[in-house]
């Protein structure tokens, strides 16, 4: 099939008067404005450039908190005492009682001051006496 297209001479497209000669004034104009539209990503560059510095800032602030936190959180000594009480299964392992060396059994004993009578009072309440007594 062959087609066959007939134009003429026909003027398909018509230019505006001056069109040519006019020309090269509107495109210096069409790139001078696209020039004046650059300017905006350097608005954008700003912007990521600060909004990474607060970043930074935020940062660093953050971890020196987080930091310096950590080190603060200390264990009182009633609450280690506490735990070793209620944890017998601990405190009777060997592992827990080779752990302690002289001068640890020492301080203890400094530190420990009881009297006869909490002695007394802790052996008649914890104690089975009847176990030992017949025996």
């Amino acid at each position: 099939m062959e087609r066959k297209t007939s134009f003429n001479n026909k003027k398909l497209f018509k230019t505006p008067d001056n069109y040519f000669e006019s020309f090269e004034g509107r495109l210096m104009q069409n790139i001078e404005q696209k020039n004046n539209s650059v300017s905006k990503p350097q608005k954008r560059i700003k912007r990521y450039y600060y909004s990474s510095i607060a970043a930074t800032i935020a940062l660093v602030i953050g971890l020196t908190f987080f930091y310096t936190s950590e080190k603060q959180e200390t264990l009182k000594d009633e609450a280690i005492s506490n735990y070793i009480e209620y944890n017998t299964t601990l405190t009777l392992s060997s592992d827990f009682i080779n752990s302690f060396d002289e001068q640890d059994i020492q301080e203890l004993e400094q530190s420990i001051e009881l009297n006869q009578k909490e002695i007394n009072d802790y052996v008649l309440t914890n104690i089975d006496i009847e176990y030992y007594l017949n025996d």
